[in-house]
């Protein structure tokens, strides 16, 4: 015979455990993506679009790795969210570049507070690699039996020159005036 105390402890295991897989069912499932992406464009300014399409409900985190670029540099950033007319909506919960948090805003549309949501980036200095990290949750329409949430974005990187280049730049400056007086008037 097993004691009433064993049977109570193995029936409040089982519910707890019902609890928690209600929860993981409620809640939806998690995904994670990596990207690389090439930065393109012409001298020392480059810039990139990323997107994304969610088809699965739930928390996701997705990694955009950003490759064309070396040195110090500069980046200014903004990434967006549209609510969908079936009621889908995405709501960043974080965005980062190299571990510094983007300004999430968000705006009333078709009823819903945080409809379209917007991280903005202004410029900052960085040096070497480049990663964005945006965190978030896709939310399904009520009866939607595709759901799809998309967001966009664009980043923007230009070079910061070397200290070198200033020191020849002013180099030449200085040889210019310098030879703008020794010549012979006329």
């Amino acid at each position: 015979m097993i004691p009433k105390s064993s049977k109570r402890a193995a029936m409040n295991l089982v519910k707890s455990l019902i609890a928690v897989a209600t929860i993981a069912l409620a809640s939806g499932s998690s995904t994670a993506a990596t990207y690389d992406v090439a930065l393109t464009g012409n001298g020392n300014a480059k810039s990139a679009s990323i997107s994304s399409v969610l088809t699965t409900t739930g928390t996701f985190q997705d990694t955009y790795n950003f490759t064309g670029i070396s040195g110090a540099f500069t980046v200014n950033s903004v990434l967006s969210t549209l609510m969908g007319s079936a009621g889908h909506d995405i709501d960043f919960t974080s965005i980062t570049l190299n571990g510094q948090p983007l300004t999430l805003t968000a705006a009333t549309l078709l009823g819903n507070p945080d409809g379209r949501e917007m991280a903005t980036f202004g410029d900052a200095a960085f040096n070497g690699s480049l990663t964005l990290v945006v965190n978030g949750v896709f939310t399904a329409g009520v009866g939607s039996a595709t759901p799809v949430g998309t967001y966009s974005g664009t980043i923007n990187v230009t070079a910061v020159p070397e200290p070198q280049s200033y020191a020849m730049f002013a180099a030449g400056i200085l040889l210019l005036a310098w030879f703008s007086r020794r010549r012979p008037s006329r």
